[in-house]
C-alpha cells in the first residue's frame, strides 16, 4: 500500500489492480477455505462478489486515475490485460497443481497447466464479461467525474463558461 501511495497515478493503478485482482481468491479463501466442504448460508450470496470484485475494483482504479496522459491509458491497458490473462494464469496453475494424479509427472503438469490457461484465455464467455465488466465501470467513473467537475466550477452553466455575476 505504501508503494502505491507513493506512486503516480499510472503506477498506483497498475499496483491497486494487482491488488484487486489477489482479492477475489483472497475472499474465496477466506469464505471457504482450502479443503472444507462446508459451506455457510452466506456462501452462496457471495459468490457473485468473488467472481465480480476484481474487475469492478480495477475498474474504479482506472476512473480514479482517469485517462488523461499517456501513462495513465498505457496503465489502463495494462490494467484491462491483467483482468484478461491473471484469472487465466490462476486457473492453469490450480488445476495443475491440484492435481494428484499428475503430482508424480512434473512435466505433464507443466504441459496440462499450459493447456487450460489457453482454454482459460482463449474462451469468450470466461473473459469477456470481466474485461467488459471492468471498461463498463471505469467509463461510468470517468463520466461522473466529468460532469461533477463541470457543474463544480464557478461560472459554468453546462459546461459553458457565462460572465461573473455582477456586484
Amino acid at each position: 500500500m505504501a508503494w502505491v501511495a507513493l506512486a503516480p497515478p499510472a503506477g498506483a493503478v497498475i499496483g491497486l489492480s494487482v491488488g484487486a485482482l489477489a482479492f477475489g481468491p483472497w475472499l474465496e479463501g477466506l469464505v471457504v477455505p482450502f479443503g472444507s466442504m462446508i459451506a455457510s448460508e452466506t456462501t452462496p450470496h457471495l459468490l457473485p462478489v468473488m467472481r465480480w470484485a476484481p474487475p469492478v475494483l480495477v475498474g474504479v482504479a482506472i476512473a480514479w486515475a482517469g485517462l488523461r496522459t499517456i501513462g495513465r491509458t498505457a496503465a489502463a491497458a495494462v490494467a484491462l490485460a491483467l483482468v484478461w490473462i491473471v484469472p487465466a494464469l490462476t486457473t492453469g496453475i490450480s488445476n495443475a497443481a491440484g492435481s494428484r494424479v499428475l503430482a508424480r509427472y512434473p512435466t505433464e503438469m507443466i504441459r496440462y497447466a499450459v493447456e487450460v490457461f489457453t482454454a482459460a484465455l482463449t474462451t469468450p464467455a470466461l473473459v469477456l464479461p470481466p474485461i467488459l465488466t471492468a471498461v463498463i465501470v471505469a467509463a461510468a467513473g470517468i463520466l461522473s467525474q466529468r460532469a461533477l467537475h463541470r457543474r463544480s466550477r464557478p461560472g459554468t452553466t453546462k459546461g459553458r463558461a457565462t460572465e461573473p455575476p455582477r456586484p
